[in-house]
């Protein structure tokens, strides 16, 4: 008899197996948006193909212009579109987690060169708010120049 207590008590008092636990470093996406697209003056290129961003947190874009007479970008901008893939796209972004905002206007997500003449390339880092983005170079300056556009998201 007890033999068979002691089986009760061990079916009863079972130790579930441990929890696996797969730890390491938080990895990151690379994406090359474009390469070495020529741009002229008052002209645009769109990506057009929303690169997959679901499950990251962040995306840092790098906006690179190379000139045939290495002057520096004038007057460019980096335009993010987030996308649900298949449906619509959306270039405007207004966040109305905290109640204060309430009313707010979406503000585009664009973003400008800076000072004339003071850079060949900038980079733009941007919260995920979509599954999908595509990146648009905008040139308004007087030049033309070849764009490359990287991508790195992060979770």
């Amino acid at each position: 008899m007890a033999k068979k207590s002691q089986k009760k008590v061990a079916a009863k008092t079972a130790v579930p197996s441990p929890i696996k636990c797969i730890c390491g470093p938080i990895k990151g996406k690379r994406l090359t948006v474009f390469e070495n697209i020529t741009v002229g003056p008052g002209t645009s290129f769109d990506s057009g193909v929303a690169h997959d961003l679901d499950g990251y947190r962040y995306v840092n874009y790098w906006l690179l212009a190379k000139h045939p007479l290495s002057r520096p970008m004038d007057t460019i901008s980096l335009e993010v579109v987030f996308e649900y893939p298949g449906k619509m796209g959306a270039a405007g972004f207004s966040n109305l987690e905290d109640a204060d905002e309430r009313g707010a206007i979406p503000i585009p997500l664009i973003t400008p060169s800076g000072t004339p003449g003071a850079y060949g390339g900038f980079v733009v880092r941007v919260p995920v708010i979509g599954p999908g983005a595509r990146a648009i170079v905008i040139n308004n300056g007087p030049e033309t120049y070849d764009f490359s556009v990287y991508a790195y998201a992060t979770a």
